[in-house]
């Protein structure tokens, strides 16, 4: 039976904490649906609840009283398209959930009275949407937990597809590199029973073990993908003993092949050269002087440069600009190593030029999920020297530092190389900075 109400008691019943506030009917109704996904309530609940805020008005949230409503139950199962059972199983599921309180009168029918000039409730009996009042601050907390516990959710999500996109790349470069044991089988075995225990999780504190396992075997996969990279470098390319000091080849001193200026072999004139020359001039004073030779001009790899022959001084065929490094870049290829480590783990030589710098970039491109069209668009762009010197800067950025991952960084190294905005050796400069 339902409880009869007058309103005196609902005087009483109202809750001392909510009093002073205005709870509009609108905030009430919205805090509820914000909560109600994360608390469990079914949708039947929610669009009863909801079906009764069409019946409330905003001065019933207002003074000293509950707001209490008192729709008919033949109106309830029209629009809710239930029957009279399930009307009444429902309206019971919302007292037992703490939704609603039930105010009826004493012969068990509801009805109501409004004052006509202020519409306020002068008497009701129905269902009483107190409850929600007094649980808003409730509904606002538990909503904000559950969009912060989803938002740490989809950032794990995120974090397993990387991990298994990055574990194809891995393979792939086994694959080419022909790296088959029983230890790579347990990797991708690993892999699998790891995206497998992910699969269907929807509570942040119980995924996040399973994805930081996950890669926890990413890393050691890629840790032996280098190892096994380096093993080939050395088994292509042995170390000669006579060429390296006992304390490594790391501690030798960096020699520069390259000439920082013009040819100046051909503007330098040997002492003992004018002193024949001096000598000539005494004895045959009428006699011509030889005629000068242009000296050669190496022409300037600048960005967007495509398979040029450099300028060269006569006989024989001189190298391509794209086997020459950049000028503006003023680099040599040991430093670019020492300031992107990253990138000497690719390198298949011991005595590394531009062409294994290319290569090299080559294959990292792959680990930093960078594709061949990019990588293509890139050389064409920025030469591939410049395109190897990019990447190899943006292997030196830690995971956290790109917003959305280090292909889209690159891109936009791209985007601005094309438009000319590119300033690669200011980058240099700053990694340069860095390791001081």
């Amino acid at each position: 039976m339902l409880a009869a109400m007058s309103p005196a008691g609902q005087k009483q019943r109202l809750s001392p904490e909510t009093s002073p506030q205005t709870i509009t009917p609108g905030k009430a109704l919205a805090a509820f649906k914000a909560a109600a996904p994360f608390l469990g309530f079914p949708s039947r609940i929610v669009h009863g609840i909801d079906w009764l805020f069409r019946f409330t008005q905003s001065q019933d949230w207002t003074g000293d009283y509950d707001p209490i409503v008192w729709p008919s139950a033949a109106l309830q199962q029209h629009d809710l398209d239930l029957g009279r059972t399930q009307v009444k199983t429902l309206n019971r599921r919302m007292a037992e959930l703490g939704l609603i309180e039930m105010r009826d009168s004493p012969n068990g029918r509801r009805y109501g009275h409004r004052d006509k000039e202020t519409g306020a409730i002068v008497e009701a009996y129905g269902f009483c949407l107190a409850p929600l009042r007094r649980r808003y601050a409730e509904f606002l907390e538990v909503a904000a937990a559950g969009k912060a516990a989803r938002a740490q959710l989809k950032a794990l999500r995120r974090r397993v597809s990387i991990a298994r996109r990055d574990f194809r790349q891995v393979l792939g470069a086994c694959g080419e590199m022909k790296l088959h044991s029983d230890e790579w089988q347990h990797f991708e075995e690993t892999h699998r029973a790891c995206l497998t225990a992910c699969a269907g999780i929807e509570i942040p504190e119980s995924l996040l073990p399973r994805v930081l396992k996950l890669e926890e075997n990413l890393q050691c996969a890629r840790d032996r993908l280098q190892a096994g990279r380096a093993a080939l470098a050395r088994a292509a390319h042995p170390v000669n003993p006579m060429e390296t000091g006992p304390e490594g080849p790391e501690y030798r001193p960096h020699q520069y092949t390259y000439k920082s200026d013009l040819d100046r072999e051909n503007d330098t004139v040997a002492a003992a050269g004018r002193e024949d020359s001096a000598s000539s001039a005494l004895a045959l004073p009428t006699a011509t002087p030889a005629p000068m030779t242009t000296p050669r001009v190496p022409t300037a790899l600048m960005m967007g440069a495509r398979d040029k022959t450099a300028v060269h001084d006569g006989a024989g065929s001189g190298p391509t600009a794209m086997d020459q490094p950049e000028p503006t870049l003023r680099i040599h290829p040991d430093e670019l190593l020492s300031l992107a480590p990253r990138l000497r783990t690719y390198v298949l030589s011991n005595d590394p030029g531009w062409p294994e710098i290319v290569d090299a970039a080559g294959h990292m491109r792959r680990d930093l999920g960078i594709d061949h069209h990019l990588w293509g668009k890139a050389c064409l762009t920025m030469g591939r020297h410049g395109a190897a010197v990019a990447l190899a800067i943006v292997s030196t950025k830690p995971r956290g530092y790109f917003r959305s991952s280090a292909a889209g960084y690159f891109f936009g190294m791209v985007a601005k190389a094309k438009a000319g905005k590119l300033n690669l050796p200011s980058s240099i400069w700053g990694l340069r900075k860095t390791r001081q």
